[in-house]
């Protein structure tokens, strides 16, 4: 646009600025997501998307909104924790809500006086799929909000806590943009209202009249303690910054230039927040009990009693020793002065007392048993299906009547949480095959003692004492979905699998839990009702004609049912959430000891990672070895014909649904990537199918006899005893050498599935897809079972008769004749020979010698079209050869790889666990250093530019 155009006249600059006001304000209003959802305010109203009234949209200045960005539950959990810490220790604030980010709404967003953002991050960087609505809207309006003043005003104060892992090169990357993304929105109100002639100095020192940031981003490092990681940040920034906002009436005043603020922000999350910062930094403000003071543990009676309690009326319980208040700092001099002085006084002042620790954990744990106490779901037992249904509509009936309304139809159940989303969405895709792609398997001879995480979360860190797996299988399933028109999907998306738990794990719980003792059979049915609250509130507010209610799974089911797919029987579950079962502990001592375990004290949680998290112990292993007095929750049943049934007053008749919601919560399914094409032709006219590829995680770790005796010499109770591992009777569990871990999902695949079974699943996309131009080269590389996306890639090649570029795969595994998967298929593609692996560790394509211009552009003769240009393998464990892996080979081919990456283009898919992305990312970095003069500075941009025009593409796991 010429000067001459700008300097016209005023009119034209009015135009710009009308045009430029009208674009942000269209922007802003288009990406509005609907009201949210909201769990922890009014009873019983959570999931019915009820709108408060106008007056409370104003500040909620009583209030603590918790919002989550959650893919597995991991987020979700952490903001129930939060939720639950601040209802306890935050006196001027009277409710807690959280509310998944999925059903944010951006105009009580902007309102909110307090709110915290719970933010995981997922796959390259990318935001989980419950926040991605509300990161574009976030993008958009702090976009918006630069130079325009027609774009509703942020409020209030809101905190940041990132979920990540460094085993992934963009670590915490949404909880890094969505706190700088707020922090340009503080900056550019401070800004405005600094050269505003007409802001008064009273709307500048108010709180609510602009957006502040209320302490340093937290980010949490899933390769490390997570939990610490948060429990630091809350106890050392969050609560210190809301404590003064809400308890001392104080105010953050921003003395310094934004810029200023935002780079002390970053100096005391990265020194206090690093997984590695060595325990003087644990304390960065003075929050907690002072040295050498007693905490005072005068406390109501706790455990199951509390449960059967109403809230109505009740006291509150008497806090322990009240600690400092700190302030946060409010200029980078004083940041860094603060921490450098708080480094210092922390070996004399030392950390909080464990007891205070367990004090302040049980106050939190009570906070979360009022909150779920008035669920909007209540756990009901039964013979049949249909005897409950008709108890829902009985229940439904009854509400109605009280409120003087209609009865249309049942409520219907929607989701309740993380997990709960998926477990809705599932569909059963019958096994039609199930072949083994190894070589050489290595079979199970014994049942799995507990299970880890699948490799989709991350998998097992190597302990003390742990032995290579002895078993080994690795399988493709074909899943047939015909008769599933919904279920669409491409080649290498993602999809989530539900495992069942083991017959033998199912029956045990059946039998710990009470069920067996209180005459509920396996085969008898569970169903969620509504509770009384909800009904009541839904009648009084709703039109009875589309109303739901929330729950943890979708019922009625059968109890095994619920067990063996719903319920998380063999996992570890998150330390808070381990920290609630205390509820149901009778002994004092024994509560108290697993208080303990649990506790954010900086030794508690150093016993906890090397007696409970590395061994990975099971609540199975830890409750009868460390609660033997765990009380079986009541089972409440529906009373048999003609019996009168009790009304829903007593807490006693919600504690088995609380407990399995609980358990529900942590189970979450395994992410496997899709080994096949849509468009490869099918076997059957009109058939569809789907396929994966799952290998079985395992491994030997030490028994259980270690780690109980390990937490024996730390003061803990075995079995009640404080000597049971050297009693000469010791109980059976404590006399296993060592024990095998089986992955739950993929050895449930791997080793139970069979054609004709079905598995419950869901497909989402991925961040894997193929190049628009199909002249583009495309360089894949994979190892072990890694190899998927590009089986899928490779099978869409040949279906569509080729691809017109290059196409390249390094390839890695053990031994051409142990663990080469899909061997044949793809020395097929490559037109290689089979008899070359006998006695070399390498393959190209049909020979050694480097393939022809035409080879390179892919344009061989349609007589001998080979859908695989290059196939570069690397075997580790080749006997008679050095070992060599795919990065290895990387930097062999490194004029082929430049030659495809720099001059034609291409794209680089890496699959596979992190530290062979990381070695590849590594060889490049090298590759691309000899082309540009052995400059590693440029060689680094290069790689990095490439990663931020994904032109490299990663999906990886730990």
């Amino acid at each position: 646009m010429s000067s001459s155009f700008l300097g016209g006249s005023a009119s034209r600059l009015l135009l710009i600025s009308g045009v430029a006001v009208g674009t942000a304000a269209l922007c802003y209003f288009l990406l509005r997501p609907s009201r949210p959802r909201r769990r922890g305010g009014k009873p019983g109203v959570a999931g019915h998307g009820t709108q408060r009234d106008a007056e409370e949209d104003v500040v909620f200045s009583d209030t603590l909104f918790v919002y989550f960005g959650s893919q597995s539950g991991t987020a979700e959990a952490f903001g129930e924790e939060l939720a639950s810490a601040v209802t306890e220790e935050v006196e001027g604030i009277k409710r807690v809500e959280v509310i998944d980010l999925e059903d944010f709404d951006p105009d009580a967003f902007l309102a909110q006086r307090y709110k915290v953002l719970v933010v995981a991050t997922y796959g390259e960087g990318e935001p989980t799929d419950n926040a991605r609505v509300f990161f574009d809207w976030l993008k958009a309006y702090s976009k918006s909000v630069r130079g325009s003043t027609a774009v509703p005003r942020m409020r209030g104060y809101c905190a940041v806590f990132g979920l990540g892992s460094t085993d992934y090169e963009r670590f915490n990357r949404m909880g890094r943009r969505t706190f700088k993304m707020l922090e340009q929105i503080q900056s550019q109100q401070a800004q405005a209202a600094a050269t505003s002639a007409s802001a008064s100095p009273a709307a500048l020192a108010s709180g609510s009249a602009r957006f502040r940031l209320l302490c340093p981003l937290g980010l949490g490092d899933g390769a490390g303690d997570v939990g610490a990681d948060f429990s630091r940040w809350l106890e050392e920034l969050f609560f210190p910054a809301l404590k003064t906002l809400v308890d001392e009436g104080g105010s953050l005043e921003d003395t310094q230039n934004p810029a200023e603020a935002s780079g002390a922000s970053a100096v005391l999350a990265e020194a206090s927040l690093s997984p590695a910062s060595p325990a003087a930094l644990r304390s960065l403000s003075s929050v907690g009990v002072a040295a050498g003071e007693t905490p005072v543990l005068r406390r109501r009676s706790f455990s199951l009693d509390f449960l059967q309690r109403s809230d109505e009326g009740e006291a509150q319980a008497e806090a322990g020793a009240e600690g400092d208040k700190a302030f946060l700092p409010s200029t980078p001099s004083a940041s860094l002065s603060r921490a450098a002085s708080a480094i210092g006084a922390a070996a004399v002042a030392g950390s909080l007392s464990e007891d205070a620790a367990i004090a302040k954990l049980q106050k939190r744990v009570e906070a979360w048993a009022k909150r779920h106490t008035d669920a909007s779901f209540r756990l009901l037992a039964g013979p049949s299906a249909e005897a409950l249904l008709a108890e829902q509509k009985r229940v439904e009936e009854e509400a109605a009547a009280k409120a003087g309304k209609a009865w249309l139809a049942p409520f219907a159940q929607v989701p309740h949480g993380t997990s709960a989303k998926f477990f809705f969405c599932m569909e059963e895709m019958p096994v039609k095959a199930v072949r083994q792609l190894r070589q050489r398997v290595t079979p199970c001879t014994s049942p799995p003692a507990a299970a880890e995480t699948s490799p989709a979360r991350g998998a097992t860190r190597q302990a003390p004492g742990r032995k290579e797996a002895p078993v080994e299988s690795t399988v493709e399933v074909n899943l047939d979905i015909t008769d599933f028109p919904a279920v669409q999907y491409r080649a290498a998306d993602t999809m989530y699998c539900l495992h069942r738990n083991a017959a033998e794990e199912i029956a045990w719980w059946h039998g710990f839990l009470g069920f067996k003792d209180q005459g509920v059979a396996l085969s008898d049915y569970v169903h969620w009702l509504p509770s009384a609250a909800v009904l009541g509130a839904s009648f009084a507010t709703s039109s009875a004609a589309s109303l739901t209610y929330a729950a943890p799974f979708p019922t009625p089911c059968t109890l095994e049912d619920a067990l063996g797919f719903f319920c998380n029987l063999t996992g570890q579950l998150p330390k808070f959430s381990l920290a609630t079962l205390s509820l149901w502990i009778e002994d004092p001592e024994e509560r108290q000891q697993w208080l303990r375990l649990c506790c954010d004290d900086p030794h508690a949680q150093q016993v906890y990672e090397a007696c409970v998290r590395s061994p990975l112990l099971t609540l199975r292993d830890l409750l009868p070895t460390l609660a033997p007095s765990f009380t079986r929750p009541f089972v409440d049943r529906l009373p048999a014909a003609g019996a009168s049934r009790a009304a829903e007053a007593s807490l006693q008749t919600r504690q088995l649904g609380l407990l399995l919601a609980l358990l529900s919560a942590a189970h979450t399914p395994r992410a496997y990537t899709i080994a096949s094409s849509p468009k490869a032709l099918a076997l059957e006219p009109g058939a569809r199918s789907v396929s994966l590829c799952v290998g079985l995680v395992s491994e030997r770790t030490d028994g259980l006899q270690f780690a109980a005796a390990s937490l024996e010499e730390k003061g803990f109770k075995i079995f009640g005893s404080p000597s049971a591992v050297h009693e000469e009777t010791r109980p059976a569990r404590l006399q296993q050498e060592e024990r095998l871990f089986l992955g739950a999902c993929s050895s449930f695949i791997t080793q139970q599935l069979r054609p004709g079974d079905v598995l419950k699943a869901l497909i989402k996309p991925s961040t894997f897809r193929l190049p628009a131009d199909v002249r583009t080269p495309v360089i894949m590389v994979a190892a072990g079972t890694g190899i998927a996306p590009f089986i899928a890639f490779l099978r869409e090649f040949e279906s569509l008769g080729g691809w017109q570029g290059p196409v390249v795969l390094f390839f890695g595994c053990q031994r051409a004749d142990k663990d080469f998967l899909y061997r044949d298929e793809l020395l097929r593609y490559a037109q290689a020979d089979p008899g070359s692996l006998a006695d070399s560790a390498e393959a190209r394509t049909a020979s050694d010698t480097p393939p022809s211009n035409e080879e390179e552009r892919g344009v061989d003769s349609h007589k001998n079209k080979k859908i695989l240009t290059h196939l570069l393998l690397a075997f580790s464990r080749q006997p008679g050869q050095p070992r060599k892996y795919v990065q290895d080979k990387i930097q062999e081919e490194k004029d082929l790889v430049w030659r495809l990456v720099h001059e034609r283009r291409g794209i680089v898919y890496i699959c596979g666990r992190s530290a062979m992305a990381a070695g590849v990312t590594e060889a490049l970095v090298h590759a691309a250093a000899e082309k540009l003069g052995n400059d590693e500075a440029r060689a680094k941009e290069f790689v990095h530019n490439l990663r931020t025009n994904k032109r490299i593409v990663e999906e990886v796991w730990a």
